[in-house]
C-alpha cells in the first residue's frame, strides 16, 4: 500500500512540475522617475511630474524561479527640473518634442535567491529613440494594503543615448555627460 502512495505522489510531481504561475501588476500613477546630472557649476534633478500609470508588469513563478518582465513609458514632456530654463534645456535636450516618451522595460529580472527582495537581470532603457541595454538590480519592497515598489538607481551616459550634453552662456556652463536615473515603481496586482 505504501508503494501505491509514492507512485501516486511521483505522478502528482511529475504533472505539476514546470507548471507556470503568473501574476500581473499594475504600475501606479504615483510612480516616479528621476535624473540627476551636474554641470560644471552645480547639480540638477529631473522629475517625471506626469506619469499616470497603466503600464503592466508581469511577475512568472516556474519551478520555484521568480522572473519579472514589462515596460513602463514615461511622457519626455512631463518631466520638471525645478527651474523653468533647465527644464526646458533639458527636453530639447532629450527631444521630448519628436520622441515623447521613455522607456524602461525589464527582461526576465530574476529574483535573488540568497535575498529575496532584490531583483536582478537586464534592462532596456530608450530615451531619444536610442535604446541601451543594461544590467539592472533594484529592490522589491513592500508599501502596504496590496502595493509594493520597486526601487532602483543606474548610472548612464548621455552619449549612451547619441546626444550631446548640452552647454550654454558659449560654453561657461556645460552639463556633465553621466546621469544618474533612479525609479521608484508602485505596483498593485491587477483586477
Amino acid at each position: 500500500m505504501m508503494t501505491f502512495y509514492i507512485v501516486i505522489l511521483t505522478i502528482l510531481q511529475l504533472l505539476t512540475s514546470g507548471e507556470e504561475k503568473v501574476v500581473i501588476w499594475d504600475v501606479l500613477g504615483e510612480s516616479t522617475l528621476e535624473i540627476k546630472g551636474n554641470t560644471n557649476v552645480n547639480s540638477f534633478n529631473c522629475l517625471s511630474k506626469e506619469y499616470k500609470g497603466k503600464d503592466k508588469l508581469r511577475e512568472t513563478t516556474v519551478d520555484g524561479t521568480n522572473y519579472w518582465d514589462g515596460a513602463i513609458k514615461v511622457p519626455a514632456e512631463g518631466f520638471d527640473c525645478f527651474n523653468k530654463m533647465m527644464t526646458k534645456d533639458f527636453k530639447e535636450t532629450i527631444k521630448a518634442n519628436e520622441f515623447p516618451l521613455i522607456e524602461m522595460e525589464f527582461v526576465k529580472m530574476k529574483k535573488s535567491e540568497s535575498q529575496s527582495n532584490l531583483l536582478s537581470g537586464e534592462g532596456i532603457v530608450t530615451l531619444a529613440n536610442v535604446s541601451k541595454r543594461v544590467d539592472l538590480t533594484c529592490e522589491l519592497e513592500e508599501v502596504g494594503n496590496g502595493v509594493r515598489k520597486l526601487v532602483g538607481i543606474k548610472k548612464f551616459l548621455f552619449s549612451d543615448f547619441g546626444i550631446d550634453p548640452p552647454k550654454k552662456f558659449l560654453g561657461t556652463i556645460r552639463v556633465k555627460n553621466e546621469l544618474e536615473v533612479e525609479f521608484s515603481i508602485l505596483i498593485s496586482v491587477a483586477d
